[in-house]
């Protein structure tokens, strides 16, 4: 029942911004967001791809850092080509821990990975994205006071609250590993307080990698607006947790409305915000699904031989 009711709210979500998108694309013409993509050049494509295959090498991370948790190791190359693949495919459709879990399921289980183990890796590795996203949803609300970006959006100062309640679930994550409490277990699976250092490391990959999605964004939508990049930086985060909060696979459509209607710009501006968004959620998300689908789906034939 809660899973439907989920899945009706995204649905929901999904269908008011693809309505609000399509309104701005009206306004502005289809023609002129086409005219502007064709007028993109390749250098700038070629900066966000770079980026978006840095921040892949940085998502590995994610994996080994899990590896060290549980204490086990395999080689970088199967490390970097299963995260790679799994998060290529969970920023696409979310759900990233039953999703993610499932594809490294195949693929590490293939190395001798057992499903304690996984479940274990794969929620230390929940954890630390979470750590991420909390930290530069702070920092963006941080840097809103200066700003001010929000001022003129009454109802989104609830905003706020749920940063207080970000940085107490910090605090007390801080508290779980300073003070060494030992172990909590979920559905019979005991999670054991990492180390300080471990922690550190957790908070510098989560960190780079948010901060390198933002990159992605930043170089695009900097190309066709002239954007401040502390009010970007603002727009950009509250709009991915926004997005999230909806339930939407990937924040489709809802991350772009969002930010069309936070940024302040003007009805010439609009159609390079458009451009800029379309670009990023190729580039971001459709290519490296593309590509991780078409390894996960060979990868599924040459297993199907194997068992011939």
């Amino acid at each position: 029942m809660i899973d439907r009711l989920v899945q009706l709210i995204g649905i929901f979500f999904f269908g008011i911004a693809v309505l609000l998108i399509a309104k701005e694309v009206e306004r502005v013409g289809l023609d002129h967001v086409i005219h502007l993509l064709e007028e993109t050049p390749f250098w700038i494509l070629g900066l966000t791809l770079g980026i978006i295959c840095l921040d892949y090498l940085v998502l590995s991370g994610y994996d080994l850092l899990g590896f060290r948790y549980i204490r086990r190791r395999l080689p970088y190359k199967t490390v970097l080509k299963t995260a790679c693949t799994a998060f290529g495919i969970s920023n696409t459709t979310g759900h990233s821990y039953m999703v993610g879990g499932s594809v490294r399921y195949f693929l590490y289980g293939r190395d001798g990975l057992k499903k304690g183990d996984l479940l274990t890796l794969m929620s230390f590795e929940t954890v630390t994205i979470l750590i991420g996203m909390g930290l530069v949803y702070v920092l963006a609300l941080g840097l809103e006071l200066f700003v001010g970006i929000l001022d003129q959006y009454p109802s989104l100062h609830i905003l706020y609250g749920g940063g207080v309640l970000v940085v107490f679930s910090l605090v007390a994550y801080c508290y779980f590993v300073v003070y060494k409490t030992r172990s909590i277990r979920i559905k019979g699976y005991r999670l054991v307080s990492p180390s300080v250092s471990m922690t550190c490391s957790q908070i510098g990959i989560s960190l780079l990698d948010n901060l390198l999605v933002f990159c992605v964004f930043y170089s695009i939508f900097r190309f066709y607006v002239d954007a401040s990049i502390g009010e970007m930086f603002i727009v950009f985060f509250v709009a991915q947790i926004l997005g999230l909060m909806t339930q939407v696979p990937g924040g489709l459509g809802v991350f772009e409305s969002i930010v069309l209607y936070l940024y302040p710009h003007t009805l010439q501006e609009k159609g390079g915000i458009l451009a800029a968004l379309l670009i990023f959620r190729i580039l971001y998300f459709f290519v490296p699904f593309l590509l991780a689908g078409l390894y996960l789906g060979g990868m599924q034939i040459i297993s199907w031989r194997q068992r011939r």
